[in-house]
């Protein structure tokens, strides 16, 4: 037998052992890899179950909430929008020293509690000047803590009134 011929057969040997050795472990991965995830199941499956059985028992009734009805800083809407003799007189004070537009307070949309309050009213305004075509506007007002009122800002909409 040639030494070339012998070396490829011992060569053939080892190759045939290297790659049964690397088919063994990927063997061997992939059985984990199936294990991994039958256990990742097996353990989702009792959290779940686990999860049932809490939820057969009695059932706890949440607390009233003793939250107040305002969130300081956050805008809250009002459920009845209609104007109060306070809101007027809040709105005719903050508003007497404008001239040019007359503002009528339509409704009372939201309050905000600052060190005060903010108010924004919904408004119908007319230019003072004859035949003005009235529009919407919004007029946020600040009213402070002595009772002062001043106009923080007033926002034409862009719908006309026909």
């Amino acid at each position: 037998m040639p030494i070339a011929y012998a070396m490829l057969l011992s060569g053939s040997r080892y190759l045939t052992k290297l790659l049964s050795k690397q088919l063994h472990q990927m063997y061997l991965q992939r059985r984990f890899r199936k294990m991994k995830k039958l256990l990742v199941l097996i353990v989702c499956l009792f959290l779940g179950a686990c999860a049932v059985a809490e939820g057969n028992g009695p059932v706890a009734q949440p607390e009233e909430s003793i939250a107040p009805a305002f969130i300081s800083g956050g805008w809250m809407t009002r459920e009845d929008a209609t104007l109060s003799e306070e809101d007027l007189a809040c709105f005719e004070k903050g508003m007497s020293g404008l001239v040019g537009v007359s503002y009528e307070p339509l409704l009372c949309l939201a309050t905000q509690v600052v060190a005060g309050t903010n108010t924004c009213y919904l408004c119908r305004a007319t230019v003072v000047y004859p035949n003005a075509v009235p529009y919407y506007a919004l007029v946020y007002l600040y009213q402070n803590l002595e009772g002062e009122v001043s106009v923080l800002d007033i926002q034409q909409l862009e719908i006309g009134v026909h």
